[in-house]
């Protein structure tokens, strides 16, 4: 069980694997034995929990156990600095570090790629790094409870080593992971994202709304009828959203309550938009209000402001909670394994809270792949990078009558990392927040400031036009301020 002590050399674990510490580190490092484990064995590494459907292990699991010398966390203290592993690959394939930090309150998720800028070649599109020695940086994300007096008044990746690690991590379990190369990735991700389609709500819960005879049971054509139209967020769907579960409570004074399963990930904000219109009966007069989560803002938007109002679909009042009006940076390439880490860790959070069981979103898995070959032509994501050429065409549109037609309202938050009870997972977001937001306001996926930005310099929210929570981004419609906001707006 070799040993790290401050100032240790780099460790060589495997023929292909070699451990360089941080300064400051101290502990020890176990590999797994190849083979079966052999029960009543003493100190055998724990493999992985995460289960994974794309990426299988390349290398035996490695627990880490880090230990340091007394002393407070302080700002700059090098031993907060993260060490990393190096891996000498056999073959062209994708590989990424899963780093599973146990804690007494649940398991946190680390999913980070090879440095780019150790790369052995030049990167080619769709291709990882020509093989050479990757080097994956282990961020350490949870560490101990510095003395009260010594803790900083707002947290930072600096700060995420203290005096007793031992009080907030069980253990830490390392393995580097590969994945053949997939030169059809794209196809791979548009055959596995949710066909488009509209749904209904019916005795208590929704259902595929096919064909046009289903359309003219629910709403016969011959008069205007007044509609609620519900669209989930980035890799969800009408059943998985928590939006699902509060929006039949509007259903009050509508003659039908809807919402819109489509692919986010291959497919523009506008070409989702541009879907759901080709769903709707032609002879149908829709007074239509419209509520969306996260990414589902954009698709309602780009309804609104993107292509022109017909009787088929008549916009009347829009609200969006979270969503990602100037972007966010999680959805820049450069971040996709921070998007997948805090996808995965904010998951394993409400589960553990809800008491239920966890499972890793096989999207995200493709999103990694798709970051580890240098693939980054989905579109749905793309979408949501600062600045992108659609969020520009979207919040430079300027439909005349839009304000006197439809009426604007947004939600978001600046959630409250400090109020999360779980020591562990409290670290943890305060350090992946720190790396993706750099300390702006956040609700751990959006931009507090970025919720609101929508037409920025044309658009002014009046108070009653905005809600401000403290929530995380999917608890928007679970949150009883944000409920009755929603609730006002569309009885105005």
């Amino acid at each position: 069980m070799p040993a790290i002590t401050p100032n240790s050399q780099p460790i060589s674990l495997t023929p292909r694997l070699t451990l360089a510490p941080a300064p400051g580190w101290r502990g020890s490092v176990l590999v797994a034995a190849p083979g079966p484990l052999v029960l009543g064995e003493e100190h055998l590494p724990s493999a992985p929990t995460l289960p994974l459907r794309l990426f299988k292990p390349a290398e035996p699991a490695i627990e880490l156990d880090l230990q340091r010398q007394p002393g407070p966390a302080v700002l700059g203290d090098e031993a907060a600095a993260g060490g990393t592993l190096e891996y000498q690959p056999g073959e062209p394939a994708v590989y990424v570090l899963l780093h599973e930090i146990h804690t007494p309150d649940g398991v946190i998720y680390d999913l980070t790629l090879p440095d780019r800028q150790q790369a052995s070649g030049p990167l080619v599109l769709g291709e990882p790094a020509v093989p050479g020695a990757l080097r994956f940086p282990i961020n350490p994300l949870v560490g101990g409870l510095p003395p009260a007096q010594a803790r900083p008044a707002t947290l930072g990746i600096e700060d995420l080593v203290g005096d007793a690690l031992a009080d907030l991590v069980t253990k830490r379990v390392l393995q580097v992971l590969r994945s053949p190369i997939d030169r059809a990735l794209i196809a791979a991700i548009r055959r596995f994202e949710p066909k488009p389609r509209m749904l209904a709500l019916r005795d208590g819960g929704f259902a595929p709304l096919d064909g046009a005879e289903a359309w003219r049971a629910l709403l016969p054509p011959g008069s205007p009828r007044r509609v609620l139209l519900y669209v989930h967020g980035f890799g969800s769907s009408t059943a998985a959203s928590g939006g699902a579960r509060f929006v039949p409570d509007l259903a009050a004074g509508y003659d039908a309550v809807l919402s819109y399963d489509h692919p986010t990930a291959t497919r523009s904000p506008l070409e989702n938009a541009r879907d759901l219109l080709t769903r709707v009966p032609d002879d149908l007069q829709l007074s239509v209000d419209l509520v969306a989560h996260s990414r589902g803002g954009l698709v309602v938007r780009s309804l609104v402001e993107l292509i022109d109002a017909t009787p088929q679909f008549q916009p009347r009042r829009l609200i969006t909670a979270g969503s990602p009006h100037a972007g966010t940076r999680l959805a820049e390439p450069a971040r996709w394994d921070r998007l997948v880490s805090m996808g995965l860790t904010l998951g394993s959070w409400l589960a553990t809270l809800g008491g239920g069981a966890f499972w890793a979103p096989k999207l995200l898995e493709f999103v990694l792949k798709a970051a580890a070959q240098s693939i980054f032509d989905l579109p749905g994501i793309a979408a949501m990078t600062p600045g992108s050429e659609f969020l520009a065409t979207l919040n430079r549109a300027d439909p005349p009558g839009l304000d006197e037609r439809v009426g604007y309202a947004a939600v978001t938050s600046a959630f409250a990392i400090s109020d999360v009870l779980q020591q562990g997972f409290q670290q943890a977001f305060t350090a992946l927040a720190m790396q993706v937001f750099m300390g702006e306001p956040n609700d751990l996926v959006v931009h507090t400031a970025s919720a609101l930005e929508i037409d920025p310099g044309t658009r002014m929210f009046s108070a009653d036009q905005q809600y401000r929570a403290t929530i995380d981004h999917s608890s928007y419609f679970q949150d009883a301020g944000v409920q009755e906001f929603i609730r006002r707006h569309f009885a105005g």
